[in-house]
């Protein structure tokens, strides 16, 4: 039996599908809107805009996320100013 749904196998599968579903709800909005308001291409268009800038926000929360848990998961090493105030340290405990 053949699957219905592809699997994604690389990221840039995972994006093409994404950028697709985002120009897809961008023209969605504008077509709703022109059933609406048929004679009124400014209100689409600003549809069109607004379904596109939303998922933009959208993508960016996202992106947001995944840097913070990487961030966060990740070990680091002492920063400048804290390797110098632990040399501080040891220097006047040393007096």
């Amino acid at each position: 039996m053949t699957p219905i749904v592809t699997p994604l196998s690389t990221i840039a599968d995972v994006v093409a599908l994404v950028a697709l579903d985002t120009a897809e709800h961008g023209l969605q909005c504008a077509y709703e809107l022109s059933k609406v308001a048929p004679d009124d291409l400014e209100l689409q268009v600003a549809g069109l805009v607004q379904a596109w800038i939303q998922d933009a926000g959208g993508f960016a929360a996202l992106g947001l996320v995944v840097y913070l848990l990487y961030a966060m998961s990740t070990p680091t090493d002492k920063s400048q100013s804290e390797k110098i105030r632990s040399t501080l340290e040891l220097s006047t405990r040393s007096l």
